[in-house]
């Protein structure tokens, strides 16, 4: 016991050091559960099997038989393919024209997600507390300085880590209820290009990756937010479940750097003190499971994400807004269906389908998050080592629709060189997804 006391714990000090470098591709991380992975995350809310139901419902902390803890980490790695389809920029002093830029290449990286979870019963089972620490938003893409893409963005990163303490209590023999707080920290990096937009002012070349200038966005905030969930036993083989996160309202402090810009224009270079609104969606999980026979399991969801939120991001410095990155995201919805089959008492089998709507539209994606509607596909195991320890595997594919990025920047506006980059494209994306966890039961 107590190696296994020690294990978890070092296992805990792994997870919360990789938390403070977690970034991914997309925005919200569906993954912080290696079991629900498996499944597509078919019926998260309403299967409680470990204590990571902290995060899609925490009601379902009663249901878990003893205390327990697990530390996981889903590995994800994007793939996106930009094609340039007729980009172009033009300024007062500058005929509109095509610019040079490359294609540029897959601009993320393969990228751990760590999650962790403890759950404890008090009272014999009545009462339930927990805590969580996960990440649950994150970008991360950094493309070539020189891509056709390069005065809309060329790095974005954002960082977040989502501490959760949570309580459950059961009502009856057939109703839980539960709730936490999101105590949220966020760090976001935001750089692109700038262009130099005339020969007539100094530049060895106008719109070029050589003369170009740089403007770096740089902040974080700590807010927080609430979660509550209900868990109903509907018949005694069949659980639903419900769990909402509220919006988490951030507020991001920090700076913004200009350099690289030559004649008259170099009197933008410098560093201001910013602030930046960030407001995260409102989700809404709910999920049921039905036991067909002792070894199937059918799970289904239907989650709903309030990303109409998030309209823009405006930064302000000293009362004077800099720039507005117009989002406009919509409302979406998620479904999935999925299966547990358990072949003995070690081993249980998982598969899962899902189709995830993008909230972009297509008059505002940009190269930020060229996002587009996914089909999830989706396989997993679980492996019970003794009465005390298990391990969690699963693997995802996810086919993105073909998307395109139709967006124009405009750079110096009333300064004598106005400039406008039409910036025109094609993506072809794909997501996959390793995920390993292991669960202590004390």
């Amino acid at each position: 016991m107590r190696f296994q006391t020690a294990l978890f714990t070092l296992s805990l000090l792994y997870v919360l050091g990789l938390a403070r470098d977690a970034v991914a591709a997309g925005f919200y991380l569906q993954e912080q559960n290696v079991k629900g992975q498996g499944q597509s995350f078919a019926g998260a809310a309403a299967n409680p099997e470990d204590a990571s139901i902290i995060f899609y419902n925490p009601a379902g902390m009663t249901e878990l038989k003893e205390r327990q803890g697990q530390a996981g980490v889903s590995v994800i790695m994007p793939n996106t393919q930009f094609t340039n389809a007729g980009s172009t920029a033009q300024s007062t002093l500058f005929p509109l024209a095509a610019y040079p830029g490359s294609n540029g290449d897959n601009p993320y990286s393969p990228t751990p997600i760590p999650s962790m979870y403890v759950a404890q019963p008090l009272a014999g089972g009545t009462y339930w507390v927990g805590l969580g620490i996960n990440a649950p938003f994150g970008l991360s893409s950094e493309y070539d300085s020189g891509w056709f893409g390069r005065y809309d963005s060329t790095k974005n990163d954002l960082k977040t880590i989502n501490i959760d303490p949570a309580i459950a209590v059961l009502v009856s023999d057939t109703l839980s209820v539960g709730a936490g707080i999101d105590i949220q920290y966020v760090n976001a990096e935001l750089v692109n290009a700038l262009p130099c937009p005339a020969v007539a002012i100094g530049c060895a070349a106008a719109f070029s990756p050589t003369t170009d200038g740089q403007s770096k966005l740089e902040g974080d905030s700590w807010a927080a937010g609430v979660n509550v969930g209900l868990l109903w036993k509907a018949t005694p083989k069949t659980n639903v479940g419900v769990g909402y996160r509220s919006s988490v309202r951030h507020e991001l402090e920090g700076t913004a750097t200009v350099s690289g810009l030559i004649g008259p224009l170099a009197v933008g270079n410098g560093t201001d003190s910013i602030t930046a609104k960030l407001d995260l969606p409102q989700i809404i999980n709910t999920g049921i499971t039905y036991d067909y026979s002792d070894r199937l399991r059918l799970l289904g969801s239907l989650n709903w994400y309030g990303w109409s939120s998030f309209e823009e991001l405006r930064v302000i410095s000293g009362g004077t807004t800099l720039t507005v990155l117009p989002e406009n995201w919509r409302n979406t919805w998620a479904a999935a269906v999925g299966a547990e089959w358990k072949q003995d008492e070690k081993l249980t089998w998982r598969g899962g389908l899902q189709f995830d709507e993008t909230p972009v539209t297509g008059a505002d994606r940009a190269t930020r998050v060229p996002d587009s509607n996914r089909f999830w596909i989706s396989a997993g195991a679980s492996y019970k080592v003794n009465e005390r320890f298990s391990i969690d595997a699963a693997a995802t594919h996810i086919f993105m629709t073909d998307s395109g990025v139709h967006v124009s920047r405009d750079f110096y506006t009333g300064t004598g060189v106005d400039s406008t980059v039409n910036i025109n494209g094609s993506a072809e994306s794909y997501v996959n997804i390793l995920a390993l966890q292991g669960v202590w039961r004390f």
